[in-house]
C-alpha cells in the first residue's frame, strides 16, 4: 500500500496508453528460457488485429504490469527517464518463436509507430 501511494504521487516523464501489453518468454528447441520481453500493442481497426508497435528486453519485475483500476499499468527507468505504460489488457505467453520478429513480416520496425520518444529535460538557465 505505501509503495503504490508513493508511486501515485510521482510525475512521469512520460506516459503512454497502448492497447495490449504482453510478456513472451522466448525458449529454445531445448525448452531453455532465451529471454523475456515487454511487446506493446496497438489494435488496427483496418487489419482487425494487433500490431506491434515496440518492445522492451525485460531488465527487472518494475516493467512487468500490475492491475491498477481498469488498466494494467507499468513504470520503470529508460534510461535516465521515468516511463509510465498503460494497457486495457495483459497477457503472458511462452514461446518457440518470437512474435516481435515474426510481426516485423508484416510490419517492418521502420514502419512502427514505436513508444514515445523520450523527451530531455532543458537545461537549468541557473546551472550556466
Amino acid at each position: 500500500m505505501l509503495i503504490l501511494l508513493l508511486l501515485s504521487s510521482i510525475t512521469y516523464d512520460q506516459t503512454q496508453e497502448v492497447d495490449l501489453i504482453e510478456l513472451n518468454c522466448f525458449y529454445d528447441n531445448e525448452a531453455q528460457l532465451v529471454f523475456k520481453q515487454m511487446i506493446y500493442y496497438r489494435w488496427s481497426h483496418v487489419d482487425n488485429r494487433y500490431h506491434v508497435i515496440d518492445w522492451r528486453l525485460l531488465k527487472n519485475r518494475d516493467m512487468i504490469p500490475i492491475k491498477q483500476g481498469r488498466y494494467y499499468e507499468t513504470i520503470w527507468m529508460d534510461g535516465d527517464q521515468l516511463r509510465r505504460i498503460r494497457a486495457k489488457y495483459f497477457r503472458r505467453s511462452w514461446t518457440h518463436e518470437d512474435p516481435e520478429i515474426m510481426e516485423r513480416e508484416r510490419m517492418p520496425k521502420d514502419r512502427r509507430r514505436g513508444l514515445i520518444k523520450m523527451l530531455k529535460p532543458k537545461p537549468d538557465e541557473t546551472d550556466q
